[in-house]
């Protein structure tokens, strides 16, 4: 059983019924639809987007990491007795190539008192995974700060708590702007919800309260979690099972239930932990001055294949792979042969024996 199942159960309205983990997961994925222009100016209903001129392809983003579900969801949310009347407000997106900027998110008003800050996590566009992978070396990545003005500008727009929920990069810009925000903010936040969301190369520590700031995040993660597991350092998670394997387990469609909570696990599957400890191991290995440069050159050959993005590249392999090898070939000798050490740090890592 997933989502879909607890939702043809669950009929009671938030009034009836408190806010469980699932309804958090469901509430996160409203970050994934592009709403139509004509409903922005003000808040929404859910129930307004019930018109099928509205629900057409258009509205459904790529970055959902299933789109055929997404699309069931939304379907389903607009007529279910306990999101339909939930008002939708502040919806902002940007994708930005010469800033590195992919950020989407929005305002969920569960009552007068309480409203759930939803950010979107990482699209297939080249820009969205060059975003990510400035994780590995920057204290702040540009999604973070927008994350952390829009926070700051609902709590000064609404009255009462808030929760902060994202699945993938959602969650590790919540968690941001949750760890960035004032200590007087950070009492309104009654909880952070990060599904399946990467961790950070540079931790919180060393704020005055984070021992008490913690206790407010949630973080949970699918038994063979990859993606949640970069960066990680936190050992305390919720681990949920899940009908996919490996990487694909980052669907959070796939994850199970069992009545009105996930089914959990009491720990990872081994996969999980041998590609996180591989993976954060060569990251840590390397130069801040070698992540960048590795970045740059890596995501400047696939901007130059002309690719719209990654799903676009990979679905199309014939045409854009020996693009990506001619481009590799026009660059200076220098560069190449940094790639290739790149790429053996990388094998030398993987296969080092404990």
């Amino acid at each position: 059983m997933n989502i879909f199942h607890y939702l043809n159960k669950q009929k009671d309205t938030f009034a009836d019924t408190e806010i469980n983990r699932l309804d958090w997961l469901v509430l996160s994925w409203f970050s994934y639809f592009n709403y139509p222009l004509e409903l922005l100016d003000k808040p929404f209903k859910v129930s307004s987007l019930d018109r099928k001129e509205i629900l057409k392809d258009k509205m459904f983003s790529l970055e959902a990491s299933d789109g055929f579900n997404s699309r069931r969801l939304i379907k389903k949310l607009v007529r279910h007795n306990r999101y339909k009347d939930l008002v939708l407000s502040d919806f902002v997106r940007k994708t930005d190539i010469s800033s590195t900027t992919q950020f989407a998110c929005i305002t969920i008003e569960i009552n007068p008192n309480l409203h759930v800050i939803a950010y979107r996590g990482t699209d297939p566009s080249f820009v969205g995974w060059k975003e990510d992978f400035l994780l590995s070396y920057k204290k702040s990545i540009p999604s973070h700060q927008m994350a952390l003005s829009y926070l700051e500008t609902a709590m000064k727009k609404y009255q009462g708590d808030f929760v902060l929920v994202g699945h993938s990069k959602g969650g590790n810009v919540a968690l941001f702007a949750y760890y960035q925000t004032s200590q007087e903010n950070r009492a309104r936040i009654k909880a952070v919800y990060a599904f399946d969301s990467p961790g950070f190369a540079f931790g919180f520590q060393d704020l005055p309260d984070y021992d008490i700031a913690t206790l407010k995040v949630h973080k949970i993660v699918p038994k063979s979690s990859i993606i949640g597991m970069f960066f990680e350092k936190d050992p305390d998670l919720l681990i949920v099972d899940s009908s996919f394997v490996s990487i694909f387990q980052h669907d959070a469609f796939s994850w199970r239930v069992k009545g009105n909570d996930f089914k959990y696990k009491k720990r990872r599957t081994r996969q999980s932990k041998f590609i996180a400890s591989r993976f954060n191991t060569w990251v840590e290995s390397l130069s801040l001055e070698e992540k960048e440069k590795f970045t740059d050159l890596v995501f400047d050959l696939f901007y130059k294949t002309k690719a719209n993005d990654f799903f676009t590249f990979l679905f199309q392999i014939p045409k854009y792979g020996p693009k990506l090898i001619s481009l590799y070939k026009q660059l200076d000798l220098v560069d190449q042969l940094f790639l290739k050490r790149m790429v053996k740090s990388f094998q030398k890592a993987w296969f080092k024996k404990k």
